[in-house]
């Protein structure tokens, strides 16, 4: 559609006229029919009646009154052919308008070119073929901002159709002009073009907004597009995105939204009115989410600052089984003296003493399975114990009373992104060595076996998107190495909690480190298109059933596992982990070719190999698949 010579057109008029709905005005479903799906939805739970196959009832209703009828039926036409009884039918007619209404906002484009006609004193009118009440179009139009129009023409209410002309011939007749001097405005080829043209009047025919900006989803047979829920959120995006937004934004929109918005549906349905602690600083988003959507929440809400290193220094402190305290360490791809030093915040004097009394005894092992057997490690971390003792002590109580401070007693739900359940094992152990009386439910994305979580902790441990023992589409894609990835987009730009102080009033405050900004902008971009998608979209999704964990993650499992170019931008992000490897950031390609094994060695420290090898080689259908066959040929060779 070319909207110059469309303005241009206008230029020249007299009269225009618009139609309505894909034209002025658009629906957040992909069909106009799944309206009636969200009606049987409605009826059942709000009237508490069983309207079962509504949907298929009320099309055929309305192909019968067409057929029984030369003229434009009416709604009341519709419903007469439907056998649910007066009253009943009057409040399920009433309903299907109200959610009319409700699914219903201006096109923006198409605004946009009524905005120039009003500004240019041009005479509207607004025409169109609909069942639908005069009174209802008027309410329509002026929710979506069309206040200022001369005549309005509803064939229910006239008796005339574009579709068959007779309408285009009434509206020359009521605005009393010239056809030339009018030009009207529609979607449709045949009634708003065709025989428009036939009138001797002017058209422009306008694209309808399609889906051509969420392949994540509708590439992913995970998610259902004919569910009511899944059909809202898929239109609304794509009547609601612009082009003005940078890549990070409209990331953070169109694929961390839905997952953030299932998860937070999920915590309120299972822990309604109960203390919420969500975890500083993942959690940080995800409290943001909770209270756009459920601002009745607020007094159960709390910001918890907690981190795993600040929990491992008192754990330290009153763990005497070597086990757990290496288990509670982070899983990283090497550990030596320093990284341990560094786990556990030590001072400069307690490691220069180690080193005199201990010099030839290193740490170095691979993995958190090794560091069991290492003499090395165990030897450390008792010399840390005896030699700081006093300030794990210290951190110890501090932890104790901010835990009190806040509050955190009797039964509180624990909320995190998640994953092996470290933090709420490690609290409730320090809680129950200071006798606090907690009852402790962990809520997360994803909770998987740690190998020393008892089943005491595993039947109070909830994920979203997996749990224990669950198998599916989603916890195998991103189980697969890429939780980290999932992670990142939930850093906030405040430093870690490294510890605790008491300051002069007696307060307990968190001792927090320097964020790390490199990549923040992108982070906080990702973050924002989320935060927005939630605060414009929770007034569809309160209405409909909660997003269930696959439909939730269907756009998220999809990008991880086959990634466009556009969403490469998360590529420049560091995973926050010893080595600060960038998520998926290759070299120029000319470089590689100087140096041959450089390109697998990068393409094995990069978080995101699937997307290290889409932003390298560029190649369009490139996927997980594409990998696993890029990566056996690989090992193949390396054998030979």
């Amino acid at each position: 559609m070319d909207y110059n010579k469309m303005l241009k057109a206008i230029d020249k008029a007299e009269i225009v006229s618009f139609d309505i709905y894909d034209t002025l005005v658009v629906r957040n479903v992909l069909k106009p029919t799944d309206i009636f799906k969200i009606v049987e939805f409605r009826v059942q739970s709000e009237l508490g009646v069983n309207i079962a196959d509504f949907e298929k009832k009320r099309i055929l209703a309305e192909s019968m009154a067409r057929k029984n009828k030369k003229r434009e039926v009416s709604l009341k036409d519709i419903y007469d052919n439907l056998d649910y009884g007066l009253e009943l039918s009057h409040d399920i007619m009433d309903c299907e308008m109200k959610i009319e209404l409700e699914y219903s906002q201006a096109r923006s484009d198409m605004k946009n070119v009524y905005d120039y006609c009003c500004k240019n004193n041009k005479k509207i009118v607004i025409t169109t073929d609909i069942y639908l009440p005069k009174e209802y179009i008027k309410s329509l139009l002026d929710k979506c901002g069309y206040k200022k129009y001369d005549w309005l023409l509803v064939s229910s209410d006239v008796g005339f159709r574009k579709r068959d002309g007779s309408l285009f011939t009434y509206l020359i007749n009521t605005v009393k002009v010239y056809p030339r001097d009018i030009i009207h405005i529609g979607d449709n080829k045949k009634s708003d073009c065709i025989q428009a043209r036939k009138k001797g009047i002017k058209s422009f025919q306008v694209n309808r907004i399609t889906n051509q900006v969420l392949p994540h989803y509708t590439q992913n047979q995970a998610f259902h597009v004919t569910a009511m829920q899944n059909s809202s959120f898929i239109a609304f995006v794509n009547n609601n995105i612009t082009k003005q937004w940078n890549s990070s934004y409209k990331f953070g929109y169109t694929t961390l939204g839905l997952p953030l918005l299932g998860f937070c549906e999920w915590v309120y349905k299972n822990a309604k009115e109960t203390k919420k602690y969500f975890l500083a600083r993942d959690g940080y988003l995800i409290m943001q989410v909770y209270l756009t959507l459920y601002p009745e929440e607020y007094n159960f809400v709390h910001y918890l600052y907690l981190s795993r290193k600040a929990l491992r220094v008192p754990k330290l402190f009153i763990d005497e089984e070597f086990s757990d305290i290496i288990e509670s360490l982070p899983e990283l791809s090497h550990y030596d003296d320093d990284i341990i030093f560094d786990l556990y915040n030590v001072s400069d004097f307690v490691q220069e003493n180690w080193r005199k009394i201990h010099p030839s005894s290193y740490v170095d092992c691979n993995s958190r399975r090794s560091l069991l057997q290492d003499s090395n490690c165990h030897d450390l971390l008792q010399f840390i114990k005896e030699y700081d003792k006093d300030r794990l002590s210290s951190q110890f109580e501090l932890l104790k009373d901010y835990l009190i401070q806040e509050d955190f007693r009797g039964k509180v739900a624990l909320i995190d992104v998640g994953w092996r359940g470290s933090a709420q094992i490690n609290i409730n152990n320090i809680c129950k060595a200071r006798k606090i009386e907690v009852d402790i439910s962990g809520f997360y994305f994803g909770v998987e076996d740690s190998g020393f979580s008892n089943e005491e902790y595993k039947s109070q441990m909830h994920g979203f998107f997996w749990d224990w023992g669950m198998s599916n589409t989603t916890s195998r894609a991103i189980l697969c190495g890429k939780k980290g990835i999932f992670e990142c987009m939930f850093l906030s730009s405040e430093g870690s909690t490294e510890g605790y102080e008491r300051g002069d009033d007696g307060i307990v405050v968190p001792v927090r480190s320097r964020a790390n900004s490199e990549e923040s902008n992108i982070i906080d971009k990702i973050q924002d298109g989320a935060l927005f998608f939630t605060d414009s979209f929770k007034s569809y999704a309160k209405r409909m059933p909660n997003y269930n964990s696959e439909s939730a993650a269907a756009g998220l499992v999809d990008f991880l596992n086959y990634p466009t170019m556009e969403d490469m931008i998360i590529g420049d992000v560091k995973f926050e982990n010893y080595n600060r490897s960038y998520i998926a950031k290759p070299k120029p390609i000319s470089s590689y070719l100087k140096k041959n094994n450089s390109y697998i060695t990068d393409l094995k420290s990069s978080v995101w190999k699937v997307g290290f090898l889409k932003r390298s080689l560029g190649l369009p259908k490139i996927g997980i698949k594409y990998f696993n066959g890029l990566y056996g040929m690989y090992r193949r060779m390396k054998g030979q």
